[in-house]
């Protein structure tokens, strides 16, 4: 009678240890995964910015009678990092897309907050690959992309603003 209390003593222990076991298992494995997650999800995160969506900015385009001249009026509107340049994506009738930058780097300016640029284009000095010298009369929209600086690389914002409406001069 005596052994069989103790084997009952020993398989309640047992259940209990058993028990506890498995909680301080479910608790570390818990802990491994919170720390891995946490790492993973601290190191990606640290590379979001939200420069590129800070930026705001208008355009508006016009074309000469003859359709040899294009000129584009960009407006900068608050916020923002510091711009590298100014991308102009030219969709044409027949929906060509055609992209002309216009950095610091190759000596443009840019404009500041609140400020307004004018570029100008002629036809014969502007290459559209594969058109040499496209007819600006042709324009559908002109889109404006601004480039940035993001940890020191080029990065684009995405197209902020189109005019689909051309004036004349």
């Amino acid at each position: 009678m005596m052994k069989e209390k103790q084997n009952k003593n020993i398989k309640a222990q047992a259940g209990i240890i058993t028990t506890i076991l498995v909680i301080l298992i479910v608790l570390f494995a818990i802990v491994v995964v919170w720390n891995v997650v946490f790492v993973l999800v601290g190191d990606q995160s640290s590379g979001v910015t939200v420069g590129a969506f800070l930026f705001d900015g208008d355009i508006e385009y016009f074309v000469d009678a003859g359709g040899n001249n294009l000129h584009i009026n960009v407006t900068r509107g608050t916020g923002g990092d510091e711009i590298l340049g100014v991308k102009f994506i030219i969709e044409m009738n027949d929906g060509k897309r055609y992209i002309v930058d216009r950095t610091t780097a190759d000596g443009y300016e840019v404009p500041e907050e609140l400020e307004t640029k004018n570029y100008q284009f002629v036809n014969s000095h502007v290459e559209f690959d594969p058109d040499p010298n496209p007819d600006f009369n042709n324009i559908k929209k002109v889109f404006l992309v601004f480039v940035y600086s993001k940890d020191g690389k080029a990065a684009n914002t995405h197209e902020l603003d189109y005019s689909d409406n051309a004036g004349s001069f």
